[in-house]
């Protein structure tokens, strides 16, 4: 069960990771972001979001 626990900590704190870079990203595009990089960081956001929902709902988390 120890192993199974530590498994699954260490996959929520990818995912918290990937939160926190999500935000990052959508706050830099706010106050400092170039305006011709949009579009690049609009999609580096989405993939960003997209990676962290697919860890999130992956049937081993639960």
């Amino acid at each position: 069960m120890d192993a199974d626990l530590r498994t699954l900590r260490e996959r929520l704190a990818e995912i918290s990771d990937l939160g926190r870079m999500f935000f990052l990203g959508l706050w830099d595009q706010r106050v400092k972001m170039p305006t011709l990089g949009g579009p690049a960081r609009s999609e580096a956001v989405a993939t960003l979001g997209r990676i962290a929902h697919e860890k999130l709902v992956d049937g081993e988390i639960g």
